[in-house]
């Protein structure tokens, strides 16, 4: 009996002992099982839902368009005909320091984009001291190079502290939603305030006064440092940034002195770099009629913008997908050639499957078929001539009468068992098409089926050639070309 009760309190006191352990371990588990769960079913704001759509891959836009709620509200819903657009543009509260980190996790899941647009009343303005700068920028951008840069440029522990704890801790990260799921929340989910409360940032704690006295004895502000970041970004990578003033009120004098500031501010940037456009000449005030408030534009607003802009943009459109495609050229010629096929002759002797036809024309061949879409068979890749570092990239040229899709399949013997989760493919357009078709890595060797479409008609290939490319040459510039 005696050994019975000295056994129970050594239990006792040995999970007495590990409680501490145990909860943190708890605390581990739960984090870590909630963290996916959480991020993508709660969304308090635009800002929450960009970084969740750009942890998405081959998005690939052809511009990129960062700025305020006003850039925002205009670009938005904005079709164009000329390429593509990924809006990042998102709120105020972020200030240049948040558009900057929106390019840096665009830039990481895609390909550079032919050109930056910003359309921003106010870049150079903001010290990350808004009374919506927790919820908008420390609750959000929680990567480690984010909180480095941020507290190297702001000097404030308190201020990173706040971001590691939303980084670690997605319960804490997400309590206005938890709360609201059973009942209640203490404060507005979308700007993170509490009712009733004073909304202005209030700082007196020793730390927050030295950061903001080192902050009002510096130079430029932590908005400037970032638009500094941008351009010198862009100007490296040779990657034009373009900024287009949007319209100010003109019965707001403020509002159109915020415009000219920005304009100004901007100007020592075009004289050294070429790749900096500032289309101040576009810049127009409109009557308060065309506004929703003083800021924004309302549906007649937008659409008289937008007609005003739309040849300008389409434009931009046109000259960065070119700039894209002149790049991805530039990388696959110094690639080393595994195979070239052009000329009729050449092309000849490809075989054909799935009951396709094969006949000469002037620049190459008409491929079509009798059933079904047609195929044809590509030169086999030799293991032997990849043994290097890289990627094999596929070119082909051919002429199709209708928007299709094209697909290059692949396997890695012999044999000619082709199937759909080993291949690559990309959109068709009406006309002359050059595709650059990136193999996995794992693709070393092996066979190759070229299919021009899925419909059932006639295509005229003018080319092939395959290359292996470093891997270095691919890193900002391939994933344009990736799988659609």
């Amino acid at each position: 009996m005696l050994s019975l009760k000295k056994y129970i309190v050594c239990s006792v006191d040995t999970v007495i002992n590990n409680a501490g352990v145990l909860a943190i371990a708890l605390i581990i588990v739960i984090e870590f099982t909630c963290r996916p769960i959480l991020t993508s079913k709660f969304f308090s704001h635009e800002v929450d839902r960009t970084l969740y759509q750009l942890e998405k891959k081959g998005r690939n836009q052809n511009i990129v368009v960062i700025g305020d709620s006003v850039g925002h509200g205009i670009f938005t819903g904005w079709r164009f005909d000329q390429g593509t657009i990924a809006t990042l543009a998102c709120n105020q509260a972020t200030e240049t320091a948040g558009q900057y980190f929106f390019l840096k996790r665009f830039f990481k899941n895609n390909a550079f984009p032919g050109a930056i647009l910003s359309c921003d009343r106010t870049p150079f303005s903001g010290n990350l001291e808004q009374n919506l700068t927790e919820n908008y920028i420390q609750r959000c951008f929680t990567n480690w190079d984010e909180i480095i840069e941020l507290f190297l440029v702001k000097n404030d522990p308190v201020f990173t502290i706040k971001m590691i704890a939303y980084r670690f801790f997605s319960t804490y990260k997400y309590r206005l939603h938890l709360q609201k799921s059973v009942g209640f929340s203490n404060s507005n989910i979308y700007t993170g305030i509490s009712e009733g409360v004073v909304s202005a940032n209030q700082s007196f704690g020793i730390i927050q006064l030295f950061s903001k006295h080192f902050r009002n004895n510096s130079e430029e502000s932590i908005s400037s440092y970032f638009v500094d970041k941008i351009l010198q970004f862009a100007a490296m990578h040779k990657i034009p940034f373009y900024y287009l003033p949007p319209p100010a009120n003109d019965d707001s004098i403020d509002a159109q002195a915020l415009i000219s500031s920005t304009i100004n501010d901007l100007k020592p940037y075009t004289s050294k770099f070429d790749s900096i456009l500032v289309l101040s000449k576009l810049y127009e005030p409109y009557p308060s009629r065309y506004f929703s408030d003083g800021v924004h534009l309302n549906s007649d607003g937008l659409n008289k913008y937008r007609s005003n802009m739309q040849p300008i943009v389409d434009g931009i459109l046109a000259t960065a997908k070119q700039r894209q495609r002149d790049n991805i050229s530039q990388a696959f010629n110094q690639g080393l050639l595994i195979f070239t096929s052009f000329g009729q002759t050449d092309l000849l002797s490809w075989s054909i499957i799935n009951d396709s036809l094969m006949e000469k024309e002037k620049d190459g061949v008409a491929v079509s078929s009798l059933v079904g879409d047609p195929a044809i068979l590509l030169p086999r890749v030799n293991s032997r001539s990849t043994s290097r570092e890289g990627k094999i990239i596929v070119k082909i040229s051919f002429h199709s009468s209708r928007k299709t899709k094209a697909r290059l399949y692949y396997t890695k013997n012999s044999n000619l068992e082709f199937r759909e989760d080993q291949s690559v493919s990309h959109r068709v357009g009406i006309g002359q098409n050059i595709l650059y078709f990136i193999m996995p890595e794992k693709f070393r060797g092996g066979s190759l089926r070229f299919d021009p479409g899925e419909t059932n008609d006639t295509y005229l290939v003018t080319g092939a050639e395959a290359r292996l490319v470093q891997s270095t040459l691919l890193d900002h510039y391939a994933k344009f070309v990736q799988p659609q």
